[in-house]
């Protein structure tokens, strides 16, 4: 793409070409990308105009900037945080089992896949992550965040590119809620965390697809009672 070529306002474009280099794999996630001023240099314009095409970016969930650090390109690139809106959704018992019964639809089919194409080296990962929830979940300590590392290791375990995309958006939904489902449910939950790791080490989709349908069946009633 060359500058100047069409009428919109130059920050606009500057910030597509600092997009397609992302996404040609000239930035990588979770990576800094060059100064302002390096930037500025490489695509011949001005300092304030790369400063506006990061902001864009940033409000398109391309790019973070770290105070005091630079600018980084997002992890999950352009998935914003929350983009089903559940922060603002009033009725949160509603939310909440419209998302249970999203993750039924979903996360069972996904442990299927991931039954059929984990590597050892995946299999490690789940198991480590699962012994890792079980010992905070024994101590007594919050285990969100592992939980949600442990669903998207499984997503990540399939062949499937699109599958591990949908997952930053079903684990805000998840951390919405998290003070609701993460402090009960326990050992069930290190049960079938256990069953869903079993099945997809001895290649039986059949039976992750079960083990996760149980778990997710267990933390809809959870919610159901807590919302009682």
């Amino acid at each position: 793409m060359q500058l100047g070529m069409d009428t919109r306002p130059l920050t606009e474009q500057v910030a597509d070409v600092i997009e397609q280099m992302i996404a040609d794999g000239k930035f990588q996630p979770r990576k800094r990308i060059p100064t302002e001023y390096q930037l500025a240099n490489q695509l011949e314009v001005g300092r304030s105009t790369v400063r506006e095409a990061i902001k864009i970016l940033e409000s398109r969930h391309v790019l973070e900037i770290h105070r005091g650090e630079g600018t980084y390109v997002c992890e999950n690139v352009g998935v914003l945080k929350d983009p089903l809106g559940f922060r603002f959704r009033k009725d949160k018992k509603k939310a909440g089992m419209d998302l249970c019964e999203v993750r039924t639809m979903v996360e069972p089919q996904i442990a299927y896949l991931a039954a059929l194409s984990a590597t050892e080296e995946d299999v490690e990962s789940l198991q480590k992550l699962c012994d890792e929830i079980t010992s905070l979940i024994r101590a007594g300590k919050d285990y969100a965040k592992k939980d949600m590392e442990f669903h998207t290791k499984i997503a990540g375990s399939t062949t499937n590119e699109i599958v591990p995309k949908l997952i930053p958006i079903i684990i805000e939904g998840i951390h919405t809620f998290a003070d609701l489902t993460h402090h009960t449910n326990t050992e069930r939950t290190c049960r079938t965390h256990q069953e869903i790791v079993d099945a997809i080490r001895r290649r039986d989709p059949d039976g992750a697809r079960d083990a996760m349908m149980q778990h997710l069946r267990d933390n809809k009633e959870e919610l159901q009672r807590l919302f009682q």
